[in-house]
């Protein structure tokens, strides 16, 4: 009581380039196919189109991602490692497992020494898999290859790891009139989204590849 309150620290700022690109395309359908068909194609196209905006986004973090210096994940031990002592608490809390393919069929198939499987259904969503209660996150090989026996796991809070900057959300118009689509009978769909991604925080995230030649030892 009554003795002078110092003072806190408060934040730091830190200036960020970034650098704002146009990501756009046009997909012609044809008229005829329209008239024809009994199907809400333009539904089922706006979709699709949703899904690959999605991976675009997606490729943006990972190129992020991916000057990061890449770290041997022996085994699950490993992964505990980083979880518990390489990231912060407060990142490890909000963390998740980010692999391809192959490793998530890798990890899928660890069993304990009591024959458990090591993966546990998420119980407020059973399609999703988790990892000393940790999510795990499935990202085709094809957007995140296996380099040879090492399949990447990166782990970590990627919300904190990268900044997105995202300048318009992807807006679609079409035409049956506008460019060529009035010569070639058909409608035109043009998607264009504006947006980058920038690594922030390379401390919040841990990128390993887990070698998945061998046999895991038991857990």
């Amino acid at each position: 009581e009554m003795d002078p309150i110092n003072e806190m620290e408060g934040p730091k700022f830190d200036n960020m380039t970034y650098s704002i690109s146009d990501y756009a395309g046009i997909l012609p359908v044809s008229n005829t196919l329209l008239d024809d068909t009994d199907q809400n194609l333009i539904s089922y196209l706006t979709n699709w189109i949703a899904k690959k905006s999605v991976v675009t986004r997606n490729n943006l973090i990972l190129n992020a991602l991916g000057v990061l210096t890449k770290q041997t994940i022996a085994d699950t031990d490993a992964i505990k490692d980083v979880l518990n002592v390489e990231l912060d608490p407060a990142i490890s809390q909000n963390s998740i497992v980010l692999t391809n393919q192959d490793g998530f069929n890798y990890l899928d198939k660890l069993k304990d020494s009591d024959g458990d499987y090591v993966l546990q259904p998420n119980p407020t969503n059973p399609t999703q898999k988790l990892l000393f209660g940790k999510p795990v996150v499935v990202i085709s090989n094809r957007h995140l290859p296996t380099e040879g026996d090492m399949a990447p796991v990166i782990i970590g809070d990627l919300k904190e790891a990268v900044v997105m900057f995202d300048r318009q959300k992807y807006s679609i118009k079409t035409t049956d009139v506008g460019g060529d689509a009035f010569k070639r009978n058909t409608t035109d769909m043009r998607v264009i989204e504006r947006e980058d991604v920038q690594l922030w925080d390379d401390e919040a995230v841990v990128y390993g590849q887990l070698d998945i030649s061998g046999t895991d030892p038991e857990v």
